[in-house]
């Protein structure tokens, strides 16, 4: 999981609020992360990387601009292939034999149409879950 802004013209890792990344909580540029994913998945070959994405980037195809720069586009599990309506996913053997190892899921609905980047409502769900502070320790959990 990782937070992405639009910070000093390029796409940052940041951690804030109000949807705007500022000097004291920026982490650096994810163009050196998406390429350490990307040296990951060239090195490992049988595996298949995850990135959910608190996103507030606004550029113009910031994220895909991104992606690509990376060298991350190889990867891409497109998000016409993922399945709607409570299909199954393909089997991990089979993302492997498609090179469809990275799947990347955004918190801005309208990248799924602009850019491809999978909706992460559209195919995920949060678990309910909660736990009292410190009860857990004595009771089960109430979900």
């Amino acid at each position: 999981m990782l937070d992405v802004y639009d910070f000093r013209d390029d796409i940052w890792l940041c951690h804030s609020k109000g949807g705007k990344c500022f000097d004291f909580t920026a982490f650096e540029p994810a163009i050196g992360t998406m390429m350490e994913v990307e040296a990951f998945l060239s090195a490992n070959p049988s595996e298949i990387v995850t990135l959910i994405l608190e996103d507030y980037v606004s550029s113009d195809h910031g994220l895909s601009k991104l992606f690509h720069s990376a060298g991350l586009t190889k990867y891409w599990f497109p998000v016409s292939s993922m399945p709607r309506d409570g299909g199954d996913w393909p089997r991990v053997r089979d993302m492997i034999r498609r090179n469809h190892r990275l799947l990347v899921f955004t918190s801005d609905e309208s990248k799924e149409r602009a850019e491809g980047i999978a909706y992460q409502w559209n195919f995920m769900v949060e678990n309910q879950c909660k736990l009292q502070r410190w009860k857990f320790l004595r009771k089960k959990p109430r979900c």
